[in-house]
């Protein structure tokens, strides 16, 4: 994996936040500034990526063996996952209560059809 660099004209965009997010900083900080790789076991060790394999059907046993959400619901999950590094607790208290709400009504909605 590299980020954009060429040392003028490429600009790493979103990948830098999203990087220092998810490794933070000191750990990203040779990619980012001297545009160094990080190669498949630095990336796992990092928690960039779950998981490695030479396959596609690994990926279609990982999405097989759960009962994710999908649509909305792991568009909000993904959302409250990404906010939690930013946000204090009492600022994301209600997008959480928010979710819970909407989890309730759903498992309700199912309940009574």
């Amino acid at each position: 994996m590299l980020v954009p660099f060429d040392g003028e004209a490429t600009w790493p965009g979103m990948a830098l936040y999203r990087l220092v997010q998810q490794a933070g900083a000191a750990r990203v900080r040779r990619a980012v500034l001297l545009g160094a790789s990080i190669d498949t076991a630095e990336a796992l060790a990092l928690g960039l990526v779950d998981e490695l394999a030479d396959d596609h059907a690994a990926a279609a046993r990982l999405t097989s063996s759960t009962s994710a959400p999908a649509g909305k619901e792991l568009a909000i999950r993904r959302q409250l996952l990404f906010d939690a590094t930013t946000t204090s607790f009492e600022q994301a208290l209600g997008a959480h209560l928010a979710a819970a709400d909407r989890a309730l009504r759903g498992a309700a909605v199912k309940e009574a059809s």
